[in-house]
């Protein structure tokens, strides 16, 4: 492919709603993910480790660190034993 139908291309892509471009990013995002199942004790632990507001102990942190969504941590800690 030529330069010219590459800067074709790349113009036409850029050239769609921002909402079609981030529904492409948010698809093609999802296809590359892994289904990944947390285990009764990693849940447990999730629950201890939790505190509010910490950026090294809160939901965001704890989901990067278990390699889940922050939906996901928050839904483990709505279930709280």
């Amino acid at each position: 492919m030529s330069w010219e139908e590459k800067l074709s291309k790349k113009l036409t892509e850029d050239s769609r709603p921002w909402e079609t471009r981030f529904i492409m990013h948010v698809l093609e995002a999802s296809e590359k993910a892994e289904t990944v199942k947390l285990t009764e004790d990693q849940r447990d632990a999730i629950r201890l480790e939790y505190v509010r507001g910490s950026r090294t102990h809160g939901q965001p942190a704890l989901a990067r660190k278990y390699h889940v969504t922050q939906p996901t941590i928050f839904n483990i800690l709505k279930e709280q034993k």
